[in-house]
C-alpha cells in the first residue's frame, strides 16, 4: 500500500501521487492526509493489516473497537520501516 503509486519513492513527501481507500467509504482519499489504522487480526485485501480513515475520529473509533494504534501518513512509514514492514 505504502509504495504504491509514488513516483518519487520518497514516502515522507509522497504528498498527492499516492492514494489511498477509505475503509468505510472506499472514497479515494490522498495517502498523506489520511489516518491509518494497525491492528492485530485484522484482514485486508493486500494482506498488510492497515486500512485508511479520512479522519481522526473514524480512525480512533476503529482502533479502540479491534485494539489497534492509529498513525498518520508520515508516522505509518516508520512504523512500517521499524518494523521491517514497508509496503
Amino acid at each position: 500500500m505504502l509504495l504504491h503509486g509514488t513516483e518519487s519513492g520518497d514516502l515522507h513527501t509522497a504528498s498527492g501521487d499516492a492514494g489511498v481507500h477509505d475503509w468505510e467509504s472506499r472514497a479515494w482519499l490522498s495517502a498523506d492526509t489520511a489516518w491509518y489504522v494497525v491492528a492485530p487480526g485484522l484482514v485486508t485485501p493486500m494482506g498488510y493489516g492497515v486500512v485508511a480513515f479520512a479522519g481522526s475520529v473514524a480512525a480512533d473509533a476503529y482502533a479502540v473497537e479491534r485494539g489497534g494504534d492509529v498513525f498518520s501518513w508520515i508516522e505509518l512509514f516508520d512504523f512500517a520501516l521499524e518494523e521491517g514492514r514497508l509496503m
